[in-house]
This record gives C-alpha cells, sequence and structure tokens, in this order.
C-alpha cells in the first residue's frame, strides 16, 4: 500500500509518499481501506517531535479516518465486509490514518451515520471526544449560560451540539469572524 511516512521529526519537508506492506488483521481486527483522514494539531506536535512522539510506533501519523471494512479477523463478528466505519486509531491500530489501509480493533469502531459523509466522519473522532470531555469536566449546571468561542470549527460546533442534548440554559457561539455569531 501507499502511505505518507514521517522520515525524521521537524518539518513538512520530512514527510514523503511510501510503499510499505499491507496490514493483515488479527483474529479480533478489521482492516478498513480508507476513505478519509483528517488532520489535527496532536499531528503536528508529533511531526515535530513533540511530548506524544513517545507514543507513536508507526512512521505513518494520523489518528481520525473514515473508510469500508475490506476484511475482517477470525473472531470478529459484529462487522461485515463493505460496511462503512469511522473511528479513532491513536497507537492502538496497525499504522496511522495516513495510508491507504489500517487494521483496527473491532470492538472500538463506529458505522459512519447514512447523514455524514466519509470527510465528515473522518472529521468527528478528535473534536467530538474533545468537545464532549470538555462538557464533562467543566461543572457547568443544566441551566447556566455557556459561550462557546470560535463555534464554527469542528470542536466547537461538536461542543455546541453536545451542550444542546444535555443542557437547557442558553448557549451563545461566536465563529470567530467578524459578525459571525449565534444562539441557542
Amino acid at each position: 500500500m501507499q502511505a505518507v511516512v514521517l522520515t525524521n521529526y521537524g518539518g513538512i519537508e520530512n514527510f514523503a509518499l511510501a510503499d510499505v506492506p499491507t496490514p493483515e488483521p488479527k483474529a479480533d481486527e478489521i482492516r478498513v481501506r480508507l476513505r478519509a483522514a483528517s488532520f489535527n494539531p496532536i499531528d503536528s506536535q508529533i511531526r515535530r517531535g513533540g511530548d506524544e512522539s513517545k507514543l507513536v510506533s508507526s512512521p505513518i501519523l494520523g489518528r481520525d479516518f473514515a473508510g469500508v471494512i475490506d476484511q475482517v479477523g477470525a473472531a470478529v463478528t459484529d462487522w461485515r465486509i463493505g460496511d462503512p466505519v469511522f473511528g479513532y486509531c491513536s497507537s492502538m491500530g496497525s499504522n496511522g490514518t495516513y495510508a491507504e489501509y489500517l487494521c483496527i480493533p473491532a470492538n472500538i469502531m463506529s458505522a459512519v451515520p447514512a447523514a455524514l459523509t466519509f470527510a465528515e466522519a473522518a472529521a468527528l473522532p478528535v473534536a467530538g471526544l474533545t468537545a464532549l470531555h470538555t462538557w464533562q469536566v467543566s461543572r457547568v449546571g443544566p441551566t447556566a449560560s455557556v459561550l462557546i468561542s470560535r463555534w464554527s470549527r469542528w470542536c466547537g460546533h461538536a461542543a455546541a451540539s453536545a451542550g444542546a442534548a444535555f443542557w437547557r440554559g442558553p448557549i451563545i457561539g461566536n465563529g470567530g469572524q467578524r459578525g459571525q455569531h449565534s444562539t441557542r
């Protein structure tokens, strides 16, 4: 398969397109033919050799993805070849998401909702988990007013959506652009 590999820590000039072995799924894994991957700030930190780089075992970066299952491990019963899935691989996958294929434990996958494209689904995991975690640790009362700054970006949009599901108070957002404001 082809993948974008990091040849050395530093700038983007250290990325190279390379032919690498296609991973094979273990008994409890699925292999996904990737259709979309997203870029997150953590990818930039890893590329520069930041603290997170110590947790990465593959020169192929990327965490969020969406694609179609093309192979299932012998012990996998909940997924079928052809199922559209999305998720977050961190260090649990065979490699990062800047590749054609990824093997990952089947029990951490989610089905791509019919209303989302592969690109939209691939942009959701880190932003959505960040937004949900922020609400969980914020200790905001269920009727308090909340301001979400720059909610036109994925994290802000996900925070507003999660907030609308759990909070009854006003949620006010600023999109970061002059005159771009919203209220719920």
